[in-house]
């Protein structure tokens, strides 16, 4: 039983991250198209205002959904669903949901014109999808503005920021072609929290870095 328990789980969560991918570069297309219409001060001052949006939406789903709650620090691991303590926290009817639930019956068609079609069968599961999607793209929106701060000319820098701006400059978020086979999506911070975590448990016998990982 606890097998199959953790196959289906997994399986939800393979159909998550597909609508996770999908939400999220809908969001990162839309905001490109918006550069080609915006002069570089309005874009700034958009992307500022959507980090403060996201950060206002995270802040508001976490508050009103407790599994949601539980779970936001756990997002970085591959399969949350099942190695978080998610399915601790869901009530004996939810867990039977989540458990029985049929994922080859999974309609993406169905989703995409209502994405909480499956909240009844999958509770939270759109929630979750939001969650996920919204974190990523708070942290596109960072890595945004970090850019068009650096893009700022030399001679309208003191002569202390330019250190100081190469020490915040994030490195590359996502690595793309044969360097990247796994075709990992985990942002520079998510990467640094996840080693954090795994030198905690000791997991290793050496010290691991995120450059390692």
């Amino acid at each position: 039983m606890e097998d199959f328990r953790e196959t289906n789980f997994k399986k939800i969560q393979q159909l998550l991250d597909k609508c996770v991918a999908h939400e999220y570069g809908m969001k990162t297309n839309a905001l490109a198209l918006k550069r080609e219409y915006l002069t570089e001060a309005q874009m700034n001052d958009y992307i500022r205002q959507e980090i403060f949006n996201v950060t206002e939406n995270l802040v508001s789903l976490c508050q009103k959904n407790r599994a949601l709650h539980n779970i936001r620090f756990d997002i970085l691991m591959p399969d949350f669903l099942w190695e978080s303590g998610f399915f601790e926290n869901l009530s004996f009817d939810e867990r039977k949901k989540y458990i029985s639930f049929q994922c080859s019956s999974f309609d993406m068609d169905k989703y995409l014109q209502s994405s909480t079609c499956y909240d009844e069968q999958l509770p939270f599961f759109s929630s979750i999808v939001r969650l996920v999607m919204q974190t990523q793209y708070l942290e596109y929106l960072q890595q945004s503005e970090d850019a068009s701060h650096a893009s700022v000319p030399l001679d309208e820098k003191s002569e202390e920021q330019p250190k100081e701006e190469e020490k915040a400059q994030p490195e590359p978020t996502k690595i793309v072609g044969k360097s990247n086979p796994f075709k990992s999506v985990l942002t520079t911070q998510q990467i640094k929290l996840f080693v954090e975590c795994i030198n905690e448990a000791h997991i290793f016998t050496t010290t691991i870095t995120p450059k390692i990982l």
